[in-house]
Formats: structure tokens, C-alpha cells, sequence
């Protein structure tokens, strides 16, 4: 019998400026504070998932998405009006930005 997902242990939590570390049950917030960036954790490892940048404007501008089991190299996600584009391939600045995001473990 299949477990239902809505009663199921998030996987992923996230933490940013103004944001206490959150636990995801659902979607992550597309909006937060301007110019700041949300980043996503697994909760059992505390290895990095995601790094959702804020636009002046305080709205998702783009995701830096790691490797996963689906895919093995890390993209990136654009938002356009809101709506989340298909992945790209990062460009220099924003695979530097990855590599450090990476590298920061949380110690939780």
C-alpha cells in the first residue's frame, strides 16, 4: 500500500535572509526578501539542493539547481512573468555562484 505524500517527512528545508530554516512540504516561496538568495537542503543529509536567487523586485529571478538523480550536471531554471522556464546551461558568473553556494554546509 502507498504511503500518502501529503503525510509524508519533507525532504528538503530552507533557510535565507529574513527566513528562519523552513521545513518543505510543498512548493518554496517565489517571493522573499529583495536581493537575497533562499537556499534548499536535504534534511537528512544537509547536502545542498537548490539556491533560488530574489530579484530587486523581491520575486524569483532564477534557480541554480544541483545534480540529482535525475540528471548529472547542474542547471540553471529562469523565471519569466512567474512562470518557471526550462534548464539552461549556467554561465560563468552563475557557476561560481553555484560552487560557493556548494560548498557552504549547514550545520544542522
Amino acid at each position: 500500500m502507498a504511503k500518502n505524500k501529503r503525510n509524508q517527512e519533507p525532504n528538503y528545508y530552507f533557510v535565507g535572509k529574513g527566513i528562519e530554516k523552513t521545513k518543505l512540504k510543498r512548493n518554496a516561496p517565489l517571493i522573499g526578501t529583495p536581493n537575497t538568495n533562499i537556499d534548499f537542503y536535504e534534511v537528512k543529509s544537509g547536502i545542498f539542493h537548490r539556491r533560488r536567487k530574489i530579484n530587486k523586485f523581491g520575486t524569483a529571478e532564477k534557480d541554480l539547481d544541483a545534480p540529482d538523480k535525475h540528471k548529472s550536471y547542474f542547471e540553471v531554471h529562469d523565471y519569466i512573468d512567474g512562470i518557471h522556464q526550462r534548464g539552461r546551461k549556467p554561465n560563468k558568473k552563475e557557476a561560481v555562484e553555484y560552487n560557493k553556494a556548494s560548498k557552504k554546509r549547514r550545520p544542522y
